[in-house]
């Protein structure tokens, strides 16, 4: 799949934006409730961004050894950049507790139903980034690279692993197999292209985490959460 990888930029970008406005505003850094996984959910918010801005990380790494520029340092001053401003926010919003005083939303607070709909712009973007770069095979040559893979493993004799690898009917001996899907996406699991490549498939957990995060916006109850009714909207 041929495609000018300089367009995922603005797409990774627009991401990392929503996320931050998403964080910004989001009300459960106010909360002391351990209604998150357990644990408690002001914490939580914190580690869960911050673990969101390492999967865009890992994205940016990827687009940089596709565009076949390395700039580990610029990547780990953004991250930590982020990082920062997440711990300042995180830090200054005191938790807010309901009780007979009137408690309106913070300054920087939206509407449920706009942070619904930007949890879904960022589900859908980062589905669109992960399924364009998993596409892609820029720069990369597809038999040297399965040629590495296939000496650098044992392939068992067994029908399965036999399948697995080789695939079936039409597309035997073809590349099509999953395992040699799998092995030849993000660069390909060769030697010297290993972080790049964990790191895209690192990156494809960030989609569940979506879906967690666009679960919780979309079943959020002020009261559940111990805060102010007024939070509901």
């Amino acid at each position: 799949m041929n495609i000018d990888l300089n367009i995922l930029w603005g797409l990774v970008i627009l991401v990392i934006i929503l996320n931050l406005i998403i964080y910004l505003v989001e009300p459960l850094k106010y909360t002391e409730s351990k209604e998150c996984l357990k644990l408690p959910c002001r914490n939580f918010v914190l580690f869960n961004q911050i673990l969101g801005f390492l999967f865009d990380i890992c994205i940016i790494v990827v687009i940089f050894k596709m565009l076949g520029t390395e700039k580990t340092a610029l990547i780990f001053i953004v991250f930590f950049f982020m990082a920062f401003i997440l711990y300042t926010s995180w830090y200054v919003a005191k938790p807010v507790v309901k009780n007979n005083k009137i408690n309106p939303p913070p300054e920087m607070f939206i509407k449920k139903d706009a942070r619904i709909g930007i949890q879904v712009c960022i589900l859908l973007l980062d589905l669109i980034i992960f399924f364009l770069l998993f596409m892609i095979r820029a720069g990369i040559d597809n038999k040297n690279t399965l040629n590495n893979l296939n000496n650098n493993r044992n392939i068992s004799n067994s029908f399965f692993n036999n399948a697995i690898g080789a695939g079936w009917g039409p597309f035997k001996n073809k590349a099509y197999g999953i395992t040699n899907l799998l092995n030849t996406r993000f660069g390909g699991n060769v030697d010297g292209n290993r972080f790049v490549f964990t790191c895209g498939w690192v990156a494809f957990l960030g989609l569940f985490q979506n879906i967690y995060n666009l679960y919780k916006t979309v079943t959020f109850q002020p009261a559940f959460y111990n805060l102010p009714l007024s939070w509901r909207k």
